[in-house]
């Protein structure tokens, strides 16, 4: 199970570099800074939709890799 988990935040992590997530930040800041009150609002709203999008990009990541391969070697009877 570890290792499935740090496997999925090495696909997040790689999805946007490291300057790319920095600029995320300080956008998100400045918005937060400069926009106050209608800044939260956004933030509250993008926020969310933001974060329901991993599991998805994750699941197509795992379907272009082919993982249905595996399935057969977990101890979990396939009709479950």
């Amino acid at each position: 199970m570890k290792g499935l988990l740090y496997k999925d935040l090495q696909l997040i992590l790689n999805k946007v570099s490291l300057i790319g997530r920095l600029l995320i930040i300080l956008v998100l800041l400045l918005v937060t800074i400069f926009c106050r009150e209608s800044g939260t609002i956004f933030l509250s709203i993008i926020g969310p939709i933001g974060l329901a999008s991993i599991p998805t990009s994750l699941l197509v990541a795992d379907q272009e890799n082919g993982w249905n391969r595996l399935v057969g070697v977990f101890p979990i009877p396939k009709k479950t």
